[in-house]
């Protein structure tokens, strides 16, 4: 995009105050100290404004350029919100700035800022839009796509509206907060670990699966700082939007003086200068790891060479007479080993075999359920065959993470969190809560070191390093496709989460080490980025919860039920009102029958009741199936879903669990899924 019309957009906000005989030293716009940062050619403008039009990166710019321009080195450039539906920018000093019909038009033409704002028309649909708009039909934004998260507890910025605890080096509490990477060497690092005797690989995958389908939070647009136009992931300047993690003294990494990060992006706000992070994807569970949270995306994957409703599949490779997921083209060298990236509704999908394992399956249910329909409703137009497809993987979906998946994560608190399912509740607000983000990341500390390739006689035939397999879908097209890695996450455990083995190594220190040479530390990433995000301490989530909490290092001992993990937390912090919400949160011990602490407990049960509750399209809200078809989804599990869209011939009857080979069921005893009750 080209810079001009952006100048003339900002030279127009200099006249218009001029005209109202401002004196530029009084303004108090940011915008205007983007016009400062154009003029005098310290804003990456080219960079920044040539990433492809993705349906989520317009927002972004906007987000970034308010947020950002007050923080350029003028100090007559203070804060400003716009007040896009009086059409006024509002002067934190001088009152109002009526803008003109033409100039707001080439904010929102630039940015599409102001899409979020404008009124949608929903229309009366037995199907939910791509976006996740108007499914709340009084706030149709609610659980959109590009909106920010909700907070289930104020931010806690160290200047009150955006800059991270740890920018500065600011006292918290009478005491510095500790480097996050010393932070991860000393309490997360598991030198070695232990398999969890109760659940399979494939209950890890699950999560990471979730993860994907609710929440996405975007990165800054650009990967240079604003002012000096250093790159944040070869340089260490702590600028806006880089924020890297320190490596502290005698520590492995210490070749490097720090590890990249870039900060989340801000969310179109345009009412209040303090910063919201966006989540790029739908907040609902409804697919869209599979059909993707826009429109523009959702298109790309349909198979349009035919009307039967179909996702498009691999052109270039088979899996034994089944397909892959298509390439993408637009990867680049984001993958290694000469093979592209796959393509699906989330582009995270090839970060390792268990992923695309995963989402390998769901585009061969969403076919086969296609097929299916066509066969029973040979009228059907394409478009209804995709759309009654969707609803119906979505609905799987669904009954898997709360009847087969939830209950084994939430253990004996699954009840308290989430009764049984009474009726759809318009009033809740599904977004999904910032502080979740961080807390679904509890599954990072269950991902074991290995992937092994298994035979039809479940015996290894090879086996890699978790991190040698990263972006690498070479390990699935040339290596026997998706069955030899699905067999091993049937079989093979997970790691369990014990205080003194947290996470390992494969994520700790090689992380995407093939691509960045460097190795990054997933721990410090989920404690920094809590810090990104301002989310208050384990203190204050602990009382959020109605949860003890713990004052000193006696009774943050009794929390733990660990006195030594205690006696370490205090030495790094000091003060428990410092310690990190996703480390305090991940050091509990696990509730019974779950595989999280009681504060996890509370804020996954909060969140997925309110992701149940508040989806009008919930699959057993009365009206969204008949009954027949609801009965018929409640009966699918990931063990169907293998045997039907695979050439696997045996399965657990339920594959999240510890399970031995010899128990396994065949395939053709299984009963099949049930499409007849679609039939019309």
């Amino acid at each position: 995009m080209s810079s001009k019309p952006v100048v003339k957009f900002y030279r127009q906000l200099l006249l218009a105050n001029q005209r109202r005989k401002l004196s530029s030293k009084k303004l108090t716009l940011k915008t205007y100290g983007m016009f400062l940062a154009i003029k005098s050619n310290r804003f990456d403008f080219k960079t920044y404004f040539s990433l492809k039009d993705c349906a989520y990166n317009k927002p972004l710019h906007l987000a970034d350029l308010i947020t950002n321009t007050c923080r350029l080195k003028e100090p007559k450039c203070l804060c400003a919100s716009l007040k896009p539906l009086k059409k006024e920018i509002k002067l934190v000093q001088d009152g109002l700035i009526k803008i003109t019909d033409a100039l707001w038009k080439l904010i929102s033409d630039l940015t599409g800022c102001i899409i979020p704002l404008v009124p949608k028309k929903c229309q009366d649909s037995p199907y939910r839009t791509i976006t996740g708009e108007c499914n709340n039909r009084k706030n149709p934004s609610l659980g959109a796509t590009n909106t920010s998260y909700k907070r289930f507890l104020p931010a806690a910025y160290e200047d009150v509206y955006d800059l991270p605890p740890g920018w500065t080096d600011k006292l918290w509490n009478g005491f510095y907060l500790p480097l996050v990477r010393r932070v991860s060497n000393l309490i997360v690092r598991a030198e070695q670990w232990t398999k969890d005797s109760e659940r399979s690989i494939w209950f890890m995958q699950m999560g990471q699966q979730i993860a994907h389908e609710i929440t996405l939070s975007l990165p800054s647009p650009t990967k240079t700082d604003f002012y000096d136009r250093s790159n944040c992931t070869t340089n260490c300047i702590r600028e806006e939007p880089c924020f890297p993690i320190k490596i502290p003294p005698n520590d492995p990494k210490n070749h490097s003086a720090c590890i990249p990060f870039i900060r989340s992006a801000p969310v179109c706000n345009l009412e209040s200068p303090k910063r919201e992070q966006t989540n790029g994807v739908t907040a609902f569970i409804d697919g869209s790891a599979i059909y993707g949270s826009d429109n523009q995306t959702a298109e790309e994957l349909r198979d349009h060479t035919n009307d039967l409703g179909l996702l498009k599949v691999n052109m270039n490779y088979t899996d034994n007479g089944h397909p892959y997921l298509p390439f993408d083209p637009n990867s680049g060298g984001a993958c290694v080993n000469g093979t592209p990236c796959f393509k699906a509704g989330d582009f995270r999908n090839s970060q390792q075999p268990f992923i695309m394992v995963s989402q390998t399956l769901w585009l061969r249910l969403h076919n086969n359920a296609a097929t299916q329909l066509h066969k029973l409703n040979p009228t059907w137009k394409g478009d209804t065959l995709y759309e009654e497809a969707r609803k119906f993987v979505g609905g799987v979906m669904q009954k898997i993470v709360f009847y087969d998946w939830l209950p084994l994560m939430l253990g004996s608190k699954m009840a308290e969190f989430l009764p049984e399912y009474t009726s759809y509740r318009e009033s809740l607000n599904p977004q999904l809560a910032n502080g979740f983000t961080l807390a679904h990341r509890i599954g990072h500390t269950l991902v074991p070191t290995t992937v092994y390739w298994l035979n039809t006689n479940y015996e290894v035939t090879s086996q890699e390093p978790l991190h040698k397999t990263f972006n690498a879908p070479s390990f699935i097209v040339n290596n026997g496709g998706i069955d030899p890695v699905a067999r091993g996450m049937m079989v093979n455990l997970a790691k369990l989460n014990l205080q003194n083995q947290m996470m390992t190594d494969e994520l700790r220190e090689f992380l995407f080490l093939l691509q960045t040479k460097l190795g990054f530390d997933l721990a410090s990433f989920n404690m920094q980025r809590s810090n990104d995000h301002g989310l208050p301490g384990y203190f204050d989530w602990r009382r959020f919860c109605n949860l003890p909490a713990p004052r000193d290092v006696n009774e943050l001992s009794l929390v733990l039920q660990n006195k030594e993990l205690a006696n370490e937390l205090m030495k790094l912090y000091g003060t428990t009102k410092n310690i990190n919400f996703w480390i305090g949160a991940i050091s509990e011990p696990l509730v019974p029958g779950g595989r999280c602490g009681e504060l996890l407990a509370c804020i996954l049960g909060h969140q997925f009741r309110d992701l149940r509750d508040a989806d009008r399209y919930y699959f057993e809200n009365p009206g969204v199936f008949t009954k027949e078809q609801m009965e018929s989804i409640k009966h699918v599990t990931m063990s169907h879903i293998t045997c039907e869209n695979s050439n696997i011939g045996e399965v657990p009857e339920n594959v999240f669990l510890a399970n031995d080979p010899n128990d396994f069921v065949k395939c053709d005893k299984l009963e099949k899924m049930d499409f007849n009750p679609w039939k019309m």
